[in-house]
This record gives structure tokens, C-alpha cells and sequence, in this order.
């Protein structure tokens, strides 16, 4: 795509967004307008959702140094793939209406005996602490927060394509906590 621009349908074929961390596409002393941590992994998140790819550029100084802003935002990324990266390699995008879901995005993953796992990217945390998810006509085996070692089975009902997850009191990222469904 163009720089700067996120994807808004879903593609059957790669794709890749060109993106910045700020405004230029190179180090300019006087920026002063970077994007959000928050921004960044939403950009991300959302491509993947929709099978896309996103290259981040920064800006560094002639003497190869990264601005503190960059790193900053950097590290906490890779802070964030480090728990949930398993959401976004490998995976593609799940058949489903774009914005059918104002809590977030959803991507997903074939396992090798050809089951799938479903990742449900929280941007809300629902203040009802539950999680409505409509569209998935199979019925899940098990739900659990990526962020748990212990994969501890959240409480789900279903009905039909609709199924009503049980979350936590407390969400473990504050940035985007996400849900498998497996």
C-alpha cells in the first residue's frame, strides 16, 4: 500500500503497509508528533487481521543512534510480541465483516492437526467484563487469556454464532490483552 496507509479490506494475497513511527521518513530533529505505542500496535494488529503485513521505519541520527521515542515505542512492542506475538506471525485473517466488532480484531491460525486458533485482540476491555463474539459458528473447545502460562479455561456459553466469553476482573495488557479460542 502507500505510505502511511493501513489496510481496509481483507486481502487473499500479501500485502504490507509502509509505515513510520512519526511523520518523516527520516530523522528530522524538530518531530515533535509521534505515533502512540497504542497506535502502532493497533496499525499492526489491524493489518494482520485483514492477511497484511506492516514494515515500520524509523528515523535514526546520522550517527546511527535511535531517537528515545523510537526506542521507547519499539521495546514496548516488542515487549507486547514477546506475550502475544503468537497472535500475529503466521496468522491470517478470519472470514469476517471488518468492523463486526467495536472490541477489536480478530486473527487466526491453522494448527497442524487442522483444528484453528482464534485470537480475539481486545482494544476494550468490557466494563461488564464479558465478551460478546458473534460470527463463529463452531463451537469452541476452550478459551483462555495468550498472556496466561497456565492457560486457565475462561467460562463461555454459545448459541448458534454467538458465543458470550466470562473475563477477568482484571485485563493482563493494557495496551491490547488477547483471547484464544481454540
Amino acid at each position: 500500500l502507500g505510505d502511511n496507509q493501513l489496510g481496509n479490506k481483507k486481502e487473499d494475497f500479501p500485502w504490507q503497509s509502509p509505515a513510520t513511527v512519526a511523520h518523516s521518513w527520516g530523522f528530522h530533529a524538530q518531530e515533535e508528533q509521534w505515533k502512540s505505542t497504542s497506535t502502532l500496535l493497533h496499525s499492526l494488529i489491524g493489518n494482520a487481521s485483514l492477511n497484511g503485513n506492516m514494515m515500520l521505519n524509523i528515523g535514526p541520527r546520522a550517527n546511527g543512534d535511535v531517537p528515545y521515542e523510537i526506542e521507547q515505542r519499539l521495546e514496548a512492542l516488542g515487549d507486547w510480541l514477546a506475550v502475544n506475538g503468537e497472535s500475529i506471525y503466521g496468522t491470517q485473517a478470519f472470514d469476517l465483516v471488518k468492523n463486526q466488532h467495536d472490541w477489536g480484531k480478530i486473527t487466526c491460525k491453522q494448527n497442524p492437526d487442522g483444528s484453528t486458533r482464534i485470537f480475539l485482540h481486545l482494544y476494550n476491555w468490557p466494563l461488564n467484563k464479558e465478551l460478546p463474539v458473534s460470527g463463529i459458528e463452531a463451537k469452541p473447545l476452550k478459551a483462555y487469556l495468550l498472556a496466561d502460562p497456565l492457560q486457565t479455561a475462561l467460562p463461555f456459553t454459545t448459541s448458534g454464532a454467538m458465543t458470550l466469553l466470562e473475563l477477568p476482573e482484571e485485563q493482563p495488557d493494557p495496551l491490547v490483552s488477547v483471547v484464544v479460542l481454540e
